[in-house]
C-alpha cells in the first residue's frame, strides 16, 4: 500500500469538495493556493517515485561487483607479496571500506523506503497532512 499517494488523493478530494461549496473570496483563495501547493507536491512526488521505479540494470551491478572484488583480490595479493603480512591490517581496512561504498551504492539505489537508513518519504507526507489540516482549521474549517 502507498501511504503517499493515499494522503495526497484524500488531500485533494477533501480541499475540492470544500472549494466547491465555500464561495467566499477568502476562503477560496486559500483554497486556490492550497491545490497549487497540492498540485506541487503531486509532480515532486511522481518525480521522487520515478527514481524509486528505475533501479540499475542487474548487469551492470554484477559487473561493478565482479570489478570490485577482482581488483581487490589481486591488490592484496600484490601487497602482501611485496610488502607482507605486516600490510594485513591496513588491507583489511581499506577492503572493508570499499565494500561499504558498495553497499551504500545498493542502498542509495532505492532511496524512497520504510527502512531505517532511507528516505523518510512517508513521514514527510504525514507531515505536510497535519499541516494542511492546520491550515484548514485556522480558515475556520
Amino acid at each position: 500500500m502507498n501511504y503517499p499517494t493515499i494522503l495526497l488523493i484524500m488531500i485533494m478530494t477533501k480541499t475540492t469538495k470544500d472549494r466547491l461549496i465555500r464561495l467566499h473570496n477568502k476562503e477560496q483563495l486559500f483554497f486556490q493556493q492550497l491545490n497549487n501547493q497540492i498540485n506541487i507536491l503531486c509532480a515532486s512526488f511522481g518525480t521522487m517515485e520515478r527514481i524509486k521505479n528505475t533501479p540499475l540494470p542487474f548487469v551492470y551491478v554484477i559487473h561493478l561487483r565482479s570489478i570490485l572484488l577482482l581488483y581487490l583480490f589481486l591488490w592484496n595479493m600484490t601487497s602482501i607479496a611485496s610488502i607482507g603480512w605486516v600490510a594485513l591490517p591496513a588491507l583489511f581496512a581499506f577492503n572493508l571500506s570499499m565494500l561499504g561504498i558498495e553497499a551504500a551504492s545498493v542502498e542509495c539505489e532505492r532511496p524512497f523506503d520504510w527502512n531505517s537508513n532511507h528516505l523518510t518519504m512517508g513521514k514527510f507526507c504525514i507531515l505536510i497532512a497535519r499541516n494542511i489540516a492546520q491550515a484548514m482549521k485556522e480558515v475556520r474549517y
